[in-house]
């Protein structure tokens, strides 16, 4: 499997991912509700893997990191949706993303923070064809 070439990724956006991923921890309140993963979700109000997330404000730490990513990404972040990852059995399957309810000129962007991770994606056209990274903690992608 091997990267993309139409996708960004920068392994070191972030400076002192320790700090903000300390952060994340002491201030969120995680909800529970998925089996595999802690989740919060602040900006518009967001649908994700059948749960609900009202409209909340961006927090200060998340106004921050949206104009951090603007002129990287090339658009305004209007959500800021967190996976909580407990420990290395805690894991995402092929990542999918409903691209048909965000906003034309928008996209997706995936900081990660913590221990390094695998992403991977598979095409929805041809199954066999699988990408993936190792985000390590401070990425962006």
């Amino acid at each position: 499997m091997h990267p993309r070439p139409d996708l960004l990724f920068i392994p070191d956006f972030l400076d002192e991912p320790d700090r903000h991923l300390r952060q994340l921890l002491e201030t969120v309140t995680w909800d529970t509700r998925m089996r595999a993963r802690r989740t919060a979700s602040y900006g518009v109000a967001y649908n994700y893997s059948q749960i609900h997330y009202p409209a909340t404000p961006l927090p200060a730490w998340a106004q921050w990191l949206g104009e951090r990513l603007q002129p990287v990404i090339g658009f305004s972040a209007n959500n800021c949706l967190l996976n909580l990852y407990e420990d290395g059995q805690s894991s995402m399957g092929f990542h999918s993303d409903e691209c048909e309810v965000l906003e034309a000129g928008t996209g997706v962007a995936i900081l990660s923070l913590g221990d390094s991770r695998e992403i991977r994606f598979r095409s929805k056209a041809d199954r066999e064809h699988e990408v993936a990274w190792t985000l390590p903690s401070g990425s962006l992608l």
